[in-house]
């Protein structure tokens, strides 16, 4: 490699610029390590504008990633995404919220292409916690689990319908409230997704066909 730059006590300290195999740092050193501010341009041509400690990317700071439209922006620690950030990928989504260990993780707020959001409690990079979903026939809100509806919840339609109850890997799963327009609100049972409510409520039966598709897996993919 190449430096060129301030020295001190036969070290590389100071602000200097350090070539090696199509890698670039410009910045600050000290103790032959880059601490403090700089840039780093890598070979690949992403590139990271913001603090070092003691050779690693830690503190506050920006990535552009190889494909120039992708980025994250925000918190470090020893080169992992730590704290709080704001990433945006080339498609055009963007999460901006906690993370912890490079992964999404705590609370933060996901929009699709689309326009579609989740805002609510993430575990180790998955939808995870309690959480609220806006599609473009739906919302959800309640908890969920590894990226699926899990848990207690209300499931509300475009129409005005609603299902509040139980669900279990994506699928309506348990007791609860079914409403559609024009019928009473009315208790309805569900087990993976299926209607098992007595007396065959129309009301459970409908939502029961809307609400097959409310995977947010299948919605992620």
């Amino acid at each position: 490699g190449k430096y060129i730059g301030e020295f001190y006590n036969a070290m590389m300290n100071g602000y200097g610029r350090y070539e090696k195999e199509g890698n670039v740092y410009e910045g600050y050193f000290k103790n032959w390590k880059f601490d403090g501010e700089g840039t780093y341009t890598y070979a690949s041509g992403a590139l990271y504008k913001g603090e070092f400690l003691r050779g690693y990317i830690h503190g506050k700071g920006k990535m552009i990633f190889d494909d120039k439209e992708s980025f994250y922006e925000g918190d470090w620690v020893l080169a992992q995404k730590h704290g709080h950030g704001k990433y945006v990928w080339a498609n055009g989504s963007v999460y901006e919220g906690d993370y912890k260990f490079d992964n999404m993780d705590g609370t933060g707020k996901y929009v699709w292409p689309d326009g579609s959001s989740y805002e609510g409690s993430y575990f180790n990079g998955l939808m995870s916690g309690y959480g609220k979903v806006i599609m473009n026939d739906y919302t959800y809100e309640g908890e969920v689990n590894v990226d699926k509806l899990w848990g207690y919840g209300t499931y509300t339609y475009q129409d005005g319908s609603y299902y509040e109850g139980q669900f279990l890997n994506g699928y309506l799963h348990g007791k609860g409230t079914c409403y559609v327009p024009g019928q009473k609100v009315q208790p309805c049972e569900f087990k993976d997704g299926k209607n098992i409510t007595k007396g065959n409520s129309p009301g459970a039966k409908i939502l029961g066909n809307l609400i097959k598709r409310a995977i947010i897996g299948a919605i992620l993919d």
